[in-house]
């Protein structure tokens, strides 16, 4: 390998961590793509050998990768009063080992490159000793709702285990989609292909490329031109929810990305204020066998944009 090379070990409150998590936490000024390209072409090494995205590190474990200029950068240092507030008023549950809190839509789980604020990058500067907390799972930008934070390691592995069984970690989203919802589909189960943008993530149902992604559905409430939905994710597919009720030919209503294949209600022709998708519950139990249940309340544009879109 040419080139100047960091080398450094794995400590204890990394032990279990997945490699690209850890490399895009020790580096958060440089792009998301340009450290899969390293762990991809292999310039990326755990112990001196060649290491793939999805690796757990064990403490002890030397990673070695090439020095990289990050961009300049100013380092966040604070949070704004106004979002340090919301998310304290946002705790719905916190013990020793979990925060879980109700994501505002809009807010990032984590900074990239081109945001420096994210979600665990304000709750490390506003909750005390929560420098080593890690997000358990993570949710879309444009979504609100539950998201978990571990305090500790154990806490999060355990998590993260619970995530591989579909009741694992029991997950419920409300959803406000465009169009009657047809009542005879309750689950949909078309494989989902991601790929990569220079907008980010897009994800295309491919029955060729595609993984196998499932989400069950309950109409809620229909409206003239919406219909209010509950979904149950079997799955945990990047935009599953969001591109399985497209492919039915009802996006979700304020979406960025996915909505475009259908026209917005006659009555709107103004910006949607956000996307209509929410983490409304959220169940699992600890290692210890208790039992955590949260559901995190709809925000005010939420309840005002139903009603004016139930019209």
């Amino acid at each position: 390998m040419k080139g100047e090379y960091h080398e450094y070990p794995v400590l204890e409150h990394h032990d279990g961590q997945r490699l690209d998590n850890f490399l895009m936490r020790e580096h958060r000024k440089v792009p998301k793509s340009l450290l899969y390209r390293l762990m991809r072409t292999g310039r990326i090494r755990v112990n001196g050998r060649k290491a793939k995205p999805e690796l757990r590190l064990e403490i002890g474990d030397k990673i070695s990768m090439p020095v990289v200029i990050e961009p300049e950068k100013q380092a966040m240092t604070s949070v704004s009063e106004g979002l340090s507030q919301h998310l304290k008023q946002a705790v719905l549950f916190e013990s020793s080992e979990y925060l879980i809190l109700n994501k505002p839509a809009g807010l990032a789980v984590h900074g990239g490159t081109d945001q420096s604020q994210g979600l665990i990058e304000s709750v490390r500067l506003i909750f005390e000793k929560s420098q080593h907390w890690e997000l358990a799972h993570r949710i879309d930008k444009e979504t609100s709702g539950c998201i978990v934070i571990a305090k500790k390691r154990q806490a999060l592995l355990h998590f993260q285990d619970c995530l591989k069984t579909p009741e694992g970690v029991r997950k419920t989203y409300h959803l406000l989609v465009m169009g009657r919802w047809p009542k005879a589909v309750h689950k949909v189960e078309l494989p989902l292909y991601k790929s990569e943008s220079l907008h980010g993530h897009v994800v295309r149902v491919d029955k060729i490329k595609g993984k196998y992604a499932c989400t069950t559905f309950e109409i809620l409430k229909s409206f003239p031109q919406t219909t209010l939905l509950s979904a149950h994710l079997k799955t945990g597919r990047t935009h599953q929810i969001r591109v399985h009720s497209a492919a039915i030919g009802c996006p979700i209503v304020g979406d960025p990305r996915y909505s475009q294949i259908k026209p917005l209600p006659t009555q709107f022709n103004r910006e949607i204020p956000r996307m209509f998708l929410h983490a409304q519950h959220l169940k699992f139990h600890t290692s210890s066998g208790e039992l955590i249940s949260v559901e995190a309340p709809f925000d005010e544009i939420w309840i005002r944009g139903l009603h004016a879109l139930s019209q």
